[in-house]
């Protein structure tokens, strides 16, 4: 069986799928890659289903050894130099580690995280059907943790034959600003007029403090009408929370399933990867939508190709899309409704 030796990595490698969707009423959070859109394109790039687990990098390097045979491998997300033996490897395009050859990945030259997906996927047991480490629970990942030197990762047989290899153009990363489309929360009517207008019109700061839980913000407070009690209710990824000093954090992959901070607005589904891809210091804005305009924006992004491709094969032989779209779910959260936050 093919397997991948970790012959060192830094602290912050894990693996990483989708997550653990629909089980925030018994507390468990839904993890899972901090940029879908490179998990799924690694993933494509290799042959494998948009949401088969993958090695995460968040500003970390790594570097493996392919052992009992060769591996089809592809790097997506967060660029970053990726060489094999003494020979550099495109970004977003697939390669095949022949045995005993090890493979380099630096740490991103931009943005933060770096996804690398092997085809047939990590032969990793699934914790509650998600191969996602939750590292504050301990559940996923290698025995409940991240990659560490020495690690040996099986991989499982890939479903079919992957064809020639394929290469994606580049996805344009900016780290060091984002502007992000929000609908109102719900306790938006707890916050002042002045809030709302700094929210809207100032510029924040992304903080040292930030991780897969939240992502802290720094800038103007964001005032409330009364400072009252509230009580814990549900929260998911992309909710903005706003404590008593004002200063706003984002819930991130790996937040808490109940909060007790008022949420004044949430980034809609398809923008929260930009916010995931910000280093500290970055500048982020703010902007208005509906939740019609955030229903329609995510069908659109679910309708369109990833990345444009091009194939090593012939061009009648060129890949098509139809198998990305059809797990494509409208799964935009209405803030104002708690249907939807399943």
């Amino acid at each position: 069986m093919t397997a991948l030796e970790v012959v060192r990595c830094g602290p912050l490698a894990a693996l990483q799928d989708t997550g653990r969707p629909g089980l925030a009423r018994l507390g468990i959070p839904r993890s899972g890659a901090m940029d879908p859109r490179a998990l799924s394109l690694a993933n494509a790039l290799v042959g494998n289903a948009a949401g088969e687990a993958a090695i995460e990098l968040a500003w970390s390097a790594i570097e493996l050894r392919a052992s009992g045979g060769p591996a089809r491998l592809a790097v997506a997300g967060a660029p970053a130099a990726v060489r094999v033996g003494g020979c550099v490897v495109p970004h977003h395009a697939a390669f095949t580690l022949e045995e005993g050859e090890t493979v380099m990945v630096a740490r991103a030259d931009e943005g933060v995280f770096t996804m690398l997906a092997a085809a047939g996927g990590f032969d990793v047991a699934p914790v509650l059907a998600s191969r996602s480490l939750y590292t504050r629970g301990g559940i996923g990942g290698v025995e409940g943790r991240g990659l560490r030197t020495g690690d040996t990762l099986k991989l499982r047989p890939a479903d079919r034959d992957p064809g020639p290899l394929l290469r994606a153009a580049p996805v344009v990363i900016d780290s060091s600003a984002a502007v992000l489309r929000v609908v109102r929360g719900p306790e938006h009517s707890l916050f002042t007029a002045t809030a709302y207008a700094c929210l809207f019109g100032q510029t924040y700061r992304l903080g040292e403090q930030s991780d897969r839980m939240a992502y802290r913000l720094s800038g103007a407070p964001l005032e409330r009408e009364r400072m009252t009690e509230m009580i814990s209710t549900g929260t998911l990824p992309g909710a903005i929370q706003v404590p008593p000093d004002g200063q706003p954090l984002v819930l991130m992959a790996d937040c808490q399933t109940i909060g007790g901070y008022p949420r004044i607005a949430m980034v809609i589904a398809v923008d929260l990867p930009l916010l995931a891809q910000c280093r500290p210091g970055a500048s982020i804005n703010f902007t208005e939508v509906g939740v019609a305009e955030a229903h329609r924006l995510l069908r659109e992004a679910a309708s369109r190709p990833a990345a444009t491709w091009t194939w090593a094969g012939t061009p009648s032989a060129e890949p098509s899309f139809a198998a990305l779209a059809q797990d494509c779910r409208d799964n935009t959260v209405d803030a104002l409704n708690p249907a939807t936050w399943a």
